[in-house]
């Protein structure tokens, strides 16, 4: 399955749906959250529902996605990964990203 980024507004927050393999050598996911940062974006959702296969290139991404974010006083929150794509998350990152399975509740998180 080709890798694909939707945006979306919800409410005010920015909304990524992200579907396929987020793996090399697919796109960078960084310019369009560089975009939406630069236009003011504070709440930002990456959904993960349609992301069939992480490797530790779509790790770098959403690494790279954190760190923009968080120079932009933005908050980021990762909905609905699937199980194996949340345990590769939680196994290397747990930390720094916040997980939820409920869009309501992403949305009330990034505000």
């Amino acid at each position: 399955m080709k890798f694909t980024i939707t945006k979306r507004e919800v409410e005010g927050v920015t909304i990524f749906d992200l579907a396929g393999r987020m793996s090399f050598p697919d796109p960078h996911i960084q310019p369009m959250f560089a975009a939406a940062l630069q236009e003011g974006c504070k709440g930002v959702v990456i959904n993960l529902a349609g992301v069939s296969y992480m490797d530790s290139y779509g790790l770098n991404d959403l690494v790279a996605v954190y760190k923009a974010t968080k120079t932009a006083g933005a908050k980021l929150i990762l909905l609905k990964p699937n199980p194996n794509v949340k345990k590769t998350i939680e196994i290397t990152m747990k930390t720094i990203f916040q997980i939820v399975d409920d869009e309501a509740a992403a949305i009330q998180a990034v505000r």
